[in-house]
């Protein structure tokens, strides 16, 4: 089972004034900037305003330099299909470490550095939304998703928020938290690309094939 939003877009139909609010909505987006982070239909919460403020790349506001005891990490469970089952974690020096468990490419992949100005956006970001406070979303209103666990360290402190795909009543804030995650830290790269169906995942010498439940062990 491919990994799905929560239910929380509107039917279509339903709320013909939605499109225009939407529009502007874009358009304001657009001008920050930061109309890339944002894939809903609905106009953005406060929160996911101040979070996607965060991310932009065009703010140049000075920023903390996170160390590497800073680090946030992700954990993906596997569902009832083919979700991809993994572990990246990226700390405030750059580095990333990426531990697949199924239906992925790769099964380790280590040191590879992340855009330092980005991961600076990130801690910012989940600092700004507050993150060490939010609570776990883990009831199971739909079945057959996955469980994803966003982990954030600092010297100070280390909080935990588990999110399970079948609870409606999680924010779709914390879903756009773990794209950003994703993207910046590469994922897809190890976790295969969609096409035709099915995912596959590139091989060295170009060839595509696609990913296995079970990774060969000459793919470390």
């Amino acid at each position: 089972m491919w990994r799905t939003q929560p239910d929380t877009e509107p039917k279509p139909g339903v709320h013909g004034a939605l499109a225009a609010v939407a529009a502007v909505v874009a358009l304001g987006l657009l001008v920050l900037g930061i109309n890339e982070l944002y894939g809903s239909l609905l106009a953005p919460t406060q929160a996911e305003l101040e979070w996607l403020k965060t991310q932009n790349v065009a703010d140049h506001e000075s920023l903390p330099t996170p160390t590497d005891g800073d680090a946030v990490s992700m954990k993906r469970s596997g569902c009832f299909g083919s979700c991809p089952a993994y572990q990246v974690t990226i700390r405030g020096t750059g580095q990333i470490d990426f531990k697949g468990e199924a239906f992925v490419c790769q099964r380790h992949v280590t040191a590879t550095a992340a855009d330092l100005a980005a991961v600076a956006r990130l801690f910012r970001g989940l600092d700004v939304i507050k993150f060490g406070s939010m609570p776990n979303y883990e009831h199971q209103d739909g079945f057959d998703e996955e469980t994803v666990t966003v982990t954030l360290t600092t010297s100070s402190s280390v909080h935990t928020v588990r999110h399970y795909y079948g609870d409606r009543a999680a924010p779709r804030l914390l879903t756009q938290i773990e794209h950003r995650i994703d993207k910046l830290t590469g994922t897809a790269a190890w976790t295969g690309t969609p096409a035709d169906g099915t995912v596959n995942c590139t091989l060295p010498d170009g060839r595509r094939k696609p990913v296995e439940r079970e990774i060969p062990s000459d793919g470390e």
